[in-house]
């Protein structure tokens, strides 16, 4: 999703930022606002853990548009972000879209895609290895059918060295005031 961060960001005049959009609007919108940016490259993709077409459940709130289909306690907790239309999309493997070893290191990576965490981790095998710092956007209470759960992505992150240092954003339930997602922060174990 466009992400308001991504123009803040520019204030550091060589910062390479690579985007991934899978939605066609968003992608033509994000394209427009940096279009004078040397240092933005985006693709009109999903990252998943392997090259495929795929409906994207396009959500009439873009935010919550996920290759997964929401799930009740989403509808319950976001009653206005409940209307679906299909979009096909292209996924692919980040290894498949870009070459890891062109993108200049040290570098950040955000993976926020709406409980489909896992198979952007299982596709990004590469650029994780690699990465300094991941921001994730995890989830603690099923908001898709069949997402992972924190503590699923933080094994799986684990695995790449990474520890949890804290959260960034924190969302919580407008019904219970529980914690629902937060963009956790991992940091590569020295």
């Amino acid at each position: 999703m466009v992400d308001s961060r991504l123009k803040s960001a520019q204030k550091y005049s060589d910062m390479k930022i690579y985007s991934i959009e899978p939605l066609r609007e968003p992608f033509q919108k994000l394209n427009e606002r940096f279009k004078n940016d040397k240092n933005f490259q985006s693709f009109n993709i999903a990252i998943g853990a392997k090259t495929e077409k795929k409906n994207i459940n396009r959500n009439e709130f873009n935010a919550s548009s996920s290759l997964l289909s929401l799930s009740n306690e989403h509808k319950l907790n976001f009653p206005t972000a409940v209307m679906e239309f299909p979009e096909e999309i292209a996924v692919s493997s980040f290894n498949d879209a870009l070459d890891v070893s062109s993108i200049p290191r040290p570098y950040l990576v955000k993976i926020d895609v709406q409980g489909y965490e896992k198979q952007v981790i299982e596709g990004s095998y590469d650029l994780l290895r690699n990465a300094e710092c991941l921001i994730v956007e995890v989830t603690f209470r099923e908001l898709y059918n069949t997402q992972p759960l924190f503590p699923e992505i933080y094994a799986l992150i684990l695995e790449f060295g990474f520890v949890y240092h804290g959260a960034l954003d924190v969302l919580r339930s407008p019904i219970d005031g529980l914690v629902l997602q937060e963009d956790a922060i991992f940091l590569r174990k020295n």
